[in-house]
């Protein structure tokens, strides 16, 4: 069985045993191996456009792209295990390290803010448009095979309350939706792909039927009509993107988006007609779509080793 891929510092939890990679570059690389972060610095006139940052796992640091164009206008590093990110109504993006979620200001070189998330590995995140609070996806603890959580940052306070579901044992990511109501993508003891809500203003879990097989659970973002849920693909495939519409406790596929191209994306981002996925395969890169439609990339971002995460933050 193949599995999702998983942090570096995983590697050395007795969890880690539970999975194996897929093709190509891997995101279980020894953290003795990586690269050597550069400095973070920021071109003087990044804040006047969207960014696009993309956290990259093989030399632990996020690359800050102008968006659409793509070119390079800075680097952050200090991060340990880097994932992926989110960014909320006030453009700050919030990028997610082994333990720690750092919150940055749109174009900013050094975080605002550092919340608290001991002993956990934090992946993916997303910030409710209706009270700010900020969910992460811990897809579990770094010194023991335990079950992950939802960690739930309300109003930007450091230290999180934590959140579980007994038929989840990994956690992979999460999406707001516009009305609050909260999306997460995981997957069992064995890594099979789960899917579940937590409903606006509640903090109970409620476990959604999905009628769409989901070999490799992925990313989750909410895209102004649907649910995005993602097949991460592995290798010979690529990864595909569902809309998926919720009603009580049923999950339908109502749309299919493919991704030529593409070999191995972990957590994808949409911004308007275009989504954009950090391609971890054979040849790593960040590539480009249309949104629905999907089909041949319509722009490739190249240079990095191991990209995971991917967010736009737009110009402020």
């Amino acid at each position: 069985m193949t599995f999702r891929r998983l942090p570096s510092y995983l590697a050395i939890a007795p969890l880690a045993v539970l999975w194996s990679c897929s093709s190509g570059a891997t995101g279980s690389i020894n953290p003795q191996g990586v690269q050597a972060a550069p400095q973070s610095w920021m071109a003087p006139d990044a804040k006047k456009s969207a960014l696009l940052y993309v956290s990259d796992l093989g030399n632990e640091t996020v690359s800050i792209y102008s968006y659409p164009q793509g070119k390079l206008k800075g680097t952050l590093s200090g991060f340990y295990a880097v994932h992926s990110g989110c960014v909320d109504q006030h453009g700050h993006v919030f990028i997610t390290s082994r333990e720690q979620v750092f919150e940055f200001n749109h174009g900013g070189s050094q975080p605002i803010a550092t919340l608290k998330d001991p002993y956990y590995g934090p992946t993916g995140c997303s910030v409710d448009p209706m009270t700010g609070n900020l969910a992460v996806a811990n897809i579990g603890p770094i010194y023991s095979s335990n079950p992950g959580n939802i960690a739930i940052y309300k109003h930007g306070k450091v230290s999180p309350k934590l959140y579980t579901d007994q038929n989840i044992f990994l956690y992979y990511d999460c999406a707001y939706d516009n009305k609050g109501n909260l999306y997460i993508v995981g997957g069992d003891f064995h890594g099979r792909f789960k899917f579940a809500e937590i409903p606006a203003g509640s903090h109970s879990f409620v476990d959604l039927s999905l009628d769409q097989y989901i070999q490799i659970p992925g990313g989750v973002q909410w895209d102004g009509k649907h649910v995005a849920v993602e097949d991460q693909g592995a290798g010979y495939h690529g990864s595909t993107i569902y809309q998926v519409d919720v009603s009580g406790s049923t999950a339908k596929a109502v749309g299919t988006t493919t991704l030529t191209g593409s070999t191995d994306i972990i957590q994808f981002w949409l911004y308007g007609k275009k989504i954009i996925g950090p391609n971890i395969g054979s040849s790593p890169n960040v590539m480009f779509w249309k949104y629905p439609a999907g089909g041949a990339a319509l722009k490739t971002i190249t240079g990095l080793i191991q990209p995971v995460g991917v967010t736009v933050s737009p110009p402020q």
